[in-house]
């Protein structure tokens, strides 16, 4: 796959689709939708456009289908990013984490 097209809002309301093309080293044109930029940095690992703007989505799709370069950078930008951020062990340190900032009380 070169290019991983998320289209549909409320199709999967966790976006777990683009995280899983990012592990495959696939980067993703996204709607922008809420969360969307946690997992999509644009012009690096993917696009995003407007979620109801379909020529917007098909000018991104043409951009990034002629350019294997780009394709290629953003596929490994998106995997890198993958690795970082949704390895188990960097979930479970992010989990560590957020535990350790709660006050005691809130534990």
């Amino acid at each position: 796959m070169d290019v991983f097209v998320f289209p549909a809002a409320g199709s999967d309301h966790a976006h777990r689709a683009i995280a899983e093309a990012a592990g495959c080293g696939v980067p993703s044109l996204a709607a922008d939708l809420p969360g969307v930029r946690d997992l999509v940095e644009p012009g690096v690992s993917g696009d995003v456009y407007p979620a109801t703007d379909a020529a917007a989505l098909a000018v991104l799709i043409a951009a990034w289908a002629h350019d294997p370069a780009r394709r290629r950078a953003g596929g490994g930008a998106a995997a890198a990013r993958a690795r970082a951020r949704w390895t188990p062990a960097a979930l479970a340190a992010a989990a560590v984490e957020l535990y350790a900032a709660l006050p005691a009380a809130a534990r």
